[in-house]
């Protein structure tokens, strides 16, 4: 009889300790997701996907050239990348694929950087020219919010027909050697700007 008194509080410290537990894990789900934004190129105060970032549905957004609004360009990204990172618990990761050349989201035409293609900077093989445009490319990548870019691209252009690399001037070059030194010099450039690679 002088025992149950504890049982409540027991279940509760029980029961605070999985809840808990199933948060962390609800989060740590959440971070191993990555979405698009549709086509939104700017984010209402009542937007769901500001919810969904409160409540650690996702751990990054991915963004095209679909979100980059025609207008006023760079100011409206940086706004809506720092609208959804004010909502977030933990830091969103917010990535791009801007490899350069004909895999350029930030174009020119929207007020943003030019960056000329792997195949260009590999057939120069100077490695001045390559940490030039990396440096500018992933210093307006941070001056944005951008933290993640799915870059640089380590594909050999060993078959001239490849329609996906070769033809897309996405890589350095044929050579290994090539690819790897301008490969780095793209992952140092971005570091320097504390944007993350991948290879």
């Amino acid at each position: 009889m002088t025992n149950k008194p504890y049982l409540p509080f027991s279940f509760c410290l029980l029961f605070c300790f999985f809840s808990s537990a199933a948060d962390s894990l609800d989060i740590k789900i959440g971070q191993m997701i990555m979405v698009g934004i549709n086509e939104r190129t700017s984010i209402e105060k009542k937007d769901s996907l500001l919810t969904e970032i409160k409540q650690n549905k996702f751990g990054g957004v991915v963004l095209f050239e679909k979100n980059i609004s025609p207008d006023n360009s760079s100011k409206t990204l940086k706004k809506m990348i720092s609208v959804m990172q004010d909502k977030a618990s933990v830091p969103l990761l917010i990535t791009i694929d801007e490899e350069g050349g004909k895999v350029h989201r930030l174009k020119e035409k929207y007020g943003f950087v030019g960056m000329p293609s792997a195949s260009y900077l590999g057939l120069i093989d100077k490695a001045d020219s390559t940490l030039f445009y990396n440096r500018r490319l992933a210093k307006e990548l941070a001056g944005l919010g951008i933290n993640l870019n799915y870059a640089p691209s380590v594909d050999l252009a060993v078959n001239p027909e490849n329609t996906v690399i070769v033809k897309r001037e996405r890589s350095f070059s044929a050579s290994a050697d090539i690819v790897a030194k301008h490969a780095s010099l793209c992952i140092q450039s971005h570091h320097e700007n504390s944007v993350k690679t991948i290879l």
